[in-house]
């Protein structure tokens, strides 16, 4: 940015000396210059937020991932005490009927 802006100044130099020598044909040189800096500006500042979306995007996609990657752990859990449950409920009946036949025989 350095070697940009000595070349600016190096370039309003020329127009104001240009400017000078030839009074409005020097102003349009200094409104072209002006322009080409204001254009340049913004190309800068639309690579800047280019990159800053660009960023932003990998941030929100990483969430994404991240949440996703919560989801399918916590529907894993959910799946395994469900599992748990079955098997619980399944012995509790075989022990009551195993009870049961044992309160008919006595």
């Amino acid at each position: 940015h350095k070697e940009l802006s000595k070349k600016d100044e190096t370039i309003h130099e020329l127009a104001s000396r240009l400017s000078e020598k030839s009074g409005g044909e020097g102003q349009s040189n200094q409104d072209l210059l002006r322009r080409t800096r204001a254009e340049r500006n913004l190309e800068e500042e639309n690579d800047a937020l280019f990159a800053e979306n660009v960023t932003l995007k990998k941030i929100v996609d990483s969430h994404e991932e991240i949440v996703a990657a919560g989801k399918t752990e916590l529907l894993q859990k959910v799946d395994d005490m469900e599992q748990r449950l079955r098997e619980a409920e399944a012995e509790a009946n075989f022990l009551r009927e195993g009870q049961q036949k044992a309160m008919e025989r006595a």
